[in-house]
């Protein structure tokens, strides 16, 4: 599965914030601030620790996109994870969606969210949950254990390709079921089309969100 997040005019959008005042995009301003510092932060510790695999980790899901959610992103598209079990939320955003112009303070817009609600999966159930965010490999991993199977999730944001991909596996067949929902933040109106789900957003970006079914007969190693 993966996101894919194309502007069409290919330059950044000169959105007055005057012009989107009372949207709901504003509450989402300093998200592209709070990144930048977050990364600045942790630079400090991989020049200290060049030799240690620095990892962030938490043993529950995140609540709350500005302090428990994880960033992924590639320079021009990103999202923030949360890690659920049987509800999964993943807020994206794409870098021209700008309330400003380069002469006028501004700030960045949410783009939308992927709700992917899992069926069969209850968060009760659910032992050995581990939600990780790997510094020098920019992967995030959410894995846990049911009674019925263990379930590994990936994400990570590919820059060469300009894709978010999520890669869902189970040690048991068939133990993925779910309902996708893609909302966009400005309204847009989805559509479904095979495999995928799409909207053009009134700022004439496209979000594309297709679905890949793949099949192994070797056991993934969840250890």
């Amino acid at each position: 599965m993966y996101l894919l997040l194309d502007n069409q005019r290919m330059r950044k959008r000169k959105w007055s914030a005057a012009a989107n005042s009372g949207n709901r995009c504003m509450q989402t301003a300093s998200r592209r601030i709070l990144l930048l510092l977050f990364f600045g932060c942790w630079s400090v510790s991989l020049v200290a620790q060049k030799s240690e695999n620095l990892m962030i980790w938490d043993d529950e899901p995140a609540q709350d996109w500005m302090t428990q959610a994880y960033p992924i992103g590639n320079g021009r598209i990103g999202a923030m994870i949360f890690g659920g079990v049987d509800k999964e939320h993943i807020q994206f955003n794409e870098n021209s969606l700008w309330t400003g112009d380069e002469q006028e303070t501004g700030a960045y817009q949410a783009f939308g969210d992927l709700l992917i609600d899992f069926e069969g999966i209850e968060s009760p159930e659910a032992e050995s949950y581990s939600r990780t965010l790997d510094l020098n490999s920019a992967l995030h991993n959410t894995k846990f254990v049911t009674r019925k199977s263990s379930f590994s999730r990936t994400y990570f944001a590919s820059r060469p390709d300009q894709v978010i991909v999520l890669e869902y596996k189970a040690k048991k067949k068939g133990a993925y079921s779910a309902v996708i929902q893609l909302a966009d933040a400005h309204d847009g109106a989805v559509q479904a089309d095979g495999a995928q789900l799409y909207f053009l957003d009134r700022c004439k970006i496209r979000c594309l969100m297709q679905l890949q079914h793949r099949l192994s007969t070797t056991a993934a190693d969840y250890s």
